[in-house]
């Protein structure tokens, strides 16, 4: 009897058990089923990596997925929404900036294209400029492209190419100059550029080591030559008149200055004859003076010391008239 109580005590407990066990996964389904609503009622919502959950509540409040959870529930849920939303809308952002990386690339390479088009099409040269050109490119498509994307525009995307340009036509240029110092050949200002092109081909066909310039770089260095040699002409008019100047000036100026001296020189002669001149009238005018003087002193009875006093008075303003110095004339 007691074996038997206890045996049907185990299986009570038993089935409690299964049935505790059946009842709680049934709540976990139950609970699953309705986490799922919600989560399905976040996306049906369109809740976002920026929405507030005030905003959200207020908004799904009579929905029967929101009242079959707690709160804690619908919180817990709604914040592992936003940071999935925030990672999907990171990953697309990603993905929109690299595509638009990636077309604003190829455009600039269109654009690229274009101007090494112009380049071998003979209109864009190291010595070109981008005024020179932008009117060319402004119709085209390719420049509109690169004008609105976000890289280099396209004046910039233009001076790396004629960079590019001058890098290889320096190469070039020292070929050619390698080639004229050997003889192959010499430019004056009557060169053209067919002369030039067969002085070229001539020194390669007699065995010149390299790459043949291209047509475009020979251009360009036949202009160079002919710039400088203009403007090497254009100076020489202007040292040679610099120079007379120059001695017409360093002329003169000697000559000015003998004429001042030879001025000085006579002016000094005439004051000299004119100082000699006045000395001898005054010399005169003192002898005429004590020859009066001695004859009224005879004739007045006067005695031989008053004469010999006023001799030495008039010597003495003979000495004052001598050491007087005259005017300048």
């Amino acid at each position: 009897m007691h074996a038997s109580a206890q045996h049907n005590r185990l299986v009570l407990i038993r089935y409690a058990l299964s049935l505790e066990r059946k009842e709680a996964q049934e709540r976990r389904a139950e609970r699953k089923e309705q986490m799922g609503a919600f989560k399905r009622l976040l996306e049906t919502a369109r809740v976002g990596g920026r929405s507030q959950w005030r905003h959200v509540a207020d908004q799904l409040r009579d929905e029967p997925a929101y009242r079959a959870l707690d709160k804690i529930d619908r919180l817990a849920l709604f914040e592992e929404h936003v940071r999935a939303a925030e990672l999907v809308e990171e990953q697309q952002k990603l993905q929109d900036r690299e595509a638009r990386r990636r077309d604003e690339r190829l455009k600039r390479d269109a654009f690229r294209a274009l101007l090494l088009r112009e380049h071998r099409e003979g209109r864009l040269l190291p010595r070109t400029r981008w005024k020179d050109l932008v009117n060319v490119l402004l119709p085209t498509p390719e420049y509109r492209f690169a004008a609105e994307q976000s890289g280099s525009t396209p004046a910039e995307l233009f001076e790396d190419v004629l960079e590019t340009i001058c890098e290889e036509y320096e190469r070039h240029r020292r070929s050619l100059t390698r080639i004229g110092g050997n003889g192959g050949f010499e430019i004056d200002v009557s060169t053209t550029l067919a002369q030039l092109e067969a002085a070229i081909d001539v020194a390669y066909t007699r065995g010149e080591s390299g790459v043949r310039p291209p047509s475009w770089a020979v251009r360009t260095y036949l202009e160079d030559h002919l710039e400088r040699l203009a403007l090497e002409r254009a100076s020489r008019p202007e040292r040679r008149d610099e120079g007379e100047g120059e001695g017409e000036g360093s002329g003169e100026a000697p000559n000015r200055e003998r004429k001042k001296k030879h001025h000085h020189h006579r002016e000094g002669e005439e004051g000299e004859r004119k100082k000699k001149k006045k000395h001898k009238s005054s010399r005169h005018s003192h002898r005429s003076h004590g020859s009066e003087d001695e004859d009224e002193g005879e004739g007045k009875g006067d005695s031989p010391a008053e004469g010999r006093e006023a001799a030495p008075a008039a010597a003495t303003e003979r000495e004052e008239g001598e050491t007087e110095p005259l005017p300048a004339p």
